[in-house]
C-alpha cells in the first residue's frame, strides 16, 4: 500500500517541483570537501543546500534522508543521537527540490541531488603543451573526485581518501571558453 501511495504521489507530481523532503542534518559546512570528509567519517551524504528552496544557501549539509514525513525523520534523529553522537543534529523540511523530473529524465531527482553533493568537480589551471593529448593553449582541467574511507595502517584509525574518477580528459579552453572532451588519447 505504501509503495502504491508513493507511486501515485510521484505520478501526480511528475514534471513539477517536489516538496516535503525532510532531512536529518548532522553538519552544515562552507565547503563541499569539508562536508564530504564529515559524511565519509560520520555517515550520511552531502547535500548542496542550493538545491532546495527552504535551506540556507551556499552551504553543504551532511544529511540522512530524505524522509517523507517529519515523524520518520525524527525517528532517524533519535536513532543516530543515542549515546550523545551528533549533538547538533536536527530535522528540517527542505522545501521544494529545484531539480525537476524533466531535468533528471528517468532518475529520481533526489538521487541527482545526492550525486551532486557526493561528487566534487575540481578545476586545475594548466598552461597547455605540445603533447597531442593536451590542449596547446592555457586551459582549465576538469576532474571528478569523491571521498571514501580507509584504515590508516600505522594507527588503525579511519581516514578519508580522495578518489579521482577516470572519465577521460575534460578541459575548458581559457581563450575561447570552448569545452573539450577527450575520452581516450590514442597517441
Amino acid at each position: 500500500m505504501f509503495k502504491l501511495l508513493n507511486a501515485l504521489v510521484l505520478l501526480l507530481l511528475s514534471g513539477h517541483v517536489m516538496a516535503g523532503d525532510h532531512y536529518v542534518i548532522t553538519h552544515t559546512l562552507n565547503t563541499q570537501k569539508e562536508a564530504q570528509e564529515k559524511a565519509a567519517l560520520d555517515g550520511g551524504w552531502v547535500l548542496n543546500t542550493n538545491l532546495y528552496s527552504d535551506l540556507k544557501k551556499d552551504l553543504f549539509a551532511v544529511v540522512r534522508g530524505p524522509f517523507s514525513t517529519q515523524e520518520m525523520a525524527k525517528s532517524e534523529l533519535d536513532s543516530i543521537s543515542e549515546g550523545g553522537s551528533h549533538p547538533g543534529a536536527y530535522v528540517k523540511d527542505a522545501g521544494n527540490l529545484l531539480i525537476t523530473k524533466e531535468m533528471s529524465g528517468q532518475v529520481d531527482p533526489v538521487i541527482i541531488a545526492m550525486l551532486l553533493g557526493e561528487v566534487r568537480i575540481d578545476i586545475k589551471h594548466e598552461q597547455g603543451s605540445d603533447h597531442p593529448c593536451e590542449p596547446s593553449t592555457p586551459y582549465d582541467n576538469i576532474s571528478l573526485n569523491y571521498l571514501s574511507v580507509g584504515i590508516n595502517a600505522a594507527s588503525n584509525d579511519m581516514e578519508t581518501e580522495e578518489i579521482t574518477l577516470d572519465f577521460g580528459q575534460s578541459a575548458k579552453i581559457k581563450k575561447t571558453g570552448e569545452l573539450q572532451r577527450q575520452r581516450r588519447c590514442l597517441e
